[in-house]
């Protein structure tokens, strides 16, 4: 059985910007890696 990571990555250059998707993004359940 192969394991499903739902990852997402988050590129922007405003840091508010990040905080605010990885924020709402964990809620959802995903993993956020910001860049």
């Amino acid at each position: 059985m192969m394991s499903v990571h739902n990852s997402v990555w988050i590129l922007d250059d405003d840091r508010s910007i990040r905080w605010v998707l990885e924020k709402s993004l964990s809620k959802t359940g995903l993993n956020t890696e910001k860049i």
